[in-house]
């Protein structure tokens, strides 16, 4: 997950990364049901789509985006959800 000179803390993972992971998964799986029941309030019918969601991460050079970006997208993806 690292890139070329990163160093990744393990703790920080687990005090930082880990927790925010758990709430991205629980805001994408609210904004799904949230979706859902419009649909039926509506009498929408039909396959869903889905809608992608997007997570911006900024900042300076060499800051640590792209491995910031690799950690979360590694995380996410445990998620049974995903």
């Amino acid at each position: 997950l690292r890139g070329l000179g990163d160093v990744i803390d393990l703790d920080e993972v687990r005090d930082i990364y880990l927790p925010l992971s758990r709430l991205l998964n629980l805001y994408v799986g609210a904004t799904d049901g949230l979706r859902s029941a419009l649909n039926t309030f509506l009498g929408e019918k039909g396959e869903q789509s889905g809608t992608p969601f997007v997570i911006g991460v900024a900042g300076s050079v060499a800051v640590g985006k792209s491995t910031v970006a690799r950690l979360l997208q590694a995380l996410l993806a445990r998620w049974p959800e995903h």
